[in-house]
């Protein structure tokens, strides 16, 4: 207890035994301005840009390029200037309903430099001359133009409806003429089959016809063979009876007229069944 009592410092002791510490600012007595460090700004707020700021500055159509290269005397197709926005040629965007290409004034005098550079000098002067006023009628250009696109995109939708309508009245026109082909060709076919019909018939008549001929040959050749075998046995009576031979003569010529008569009507009917 007496050690602890030893130990023990008044309040204060410490304070006093320890040097107090106090920071002095610099002092910049006698020093130039230059030398006292300047204070950092701060960094300026940029606002977000919206997308018709973005696309504002672009209001010059592929065929306003066309026609700025036509007054330098340079001839491009609309393909070639469509090329150009896509291999970065020129600064494009594409804008309206049909996503055609805008690009901007500064980046087609780029482009005419590249071409043209004396023109394209001559004109760059001119038009920073008026650049005021020519951003404003520029924006308006813009609007109208965007504003065109739009009223040619609804005109080019009707368009495509009534090509729609169009087609679907051709369409109906079509089967129209496909049913009255289908009634005339089974007219066609009714009149074919009844020519077969007539020329079946016509072919079992000639075969009856036919027949008939064959049948008339063959009595016709029984009437010959008959009257052959008669002369012959009135020619074997009148050898045997001692006929006079004059009278013989005579009857044998007409009997062999006959038969000569008989066989000209039998080749006739042969030609006329050919």
């Amino acid at each position: 207890m007496a050690n602890n009592g030893a130990l023990q410092r008044p309040a204060g002791a410490d304070a006093a035994a320890t040097p107090s510490l106090q920071v002095q600012p610099p002092s910049y007595t006698g020093a130039t301005f230059s030398e006292v460090p300047p204070s950092p700004a701060p960094a300026p707020i940029v606002p977000p840009k919206s997308p018709t700021e973005d696309t504002a500055a672009y209001t010059v159509s592929v065929e306003d390029v066309r026609e700025r290269l036509r007054e330098l005397q340079i001839t491009k197709s609309k393909d070639t200037i469509q090329r150009y926005c896509r291999e970065g040629a020129l600064d494009c965007r594409k804008l309206g309903l049909l996503n055609r290409y805008y690009t901007t004034t500064t980046s087609l005098e780029q482009l005419i430099e590249t071409m043209h550079p004396t023109a394209a000098k001559a004109k760059s002067l001119q038009e920073h001359a008026g650049a005021g006023a020519a951003s404003e009628a520029s924006k308006q250009a813009h609007e109208a133009a965007i504003a065109s696109d739009t009223a040619h995109d609804i005109e080019l939708h009707a368009g495509v409806d009534q090509g729609t309508q169009v087609h679907a009245d051709a369409h109906d026109s079509t089967e129209t003429d496909m049913q009255v082909h289908a009634g005339a060709s089974a007219v066609l076919q009714a009149k074919l089959d009844a020519a077969n019909d007539r020329i079946n018939d016509l072919k079992e008549q000639n075969a009856f016809l036919q027949e008939e001929v064959r049948e008339a040959r063959g009595n016709r050749r029984d009437v010959t063979t008959i009257a052959e075998r008669m002369l012959g046995t009135l020619e074997s009576n009148a050898g045997h009876a001692g006929v006079d031979g004059d009278w013989w003569t005579a009857h044998r010529s007409e009997t062999n007229s006959h038969r000569a008569s008989a066989r000209s009507s039998l080749s006739t009917d042969r030609r006329g069944a050919r």
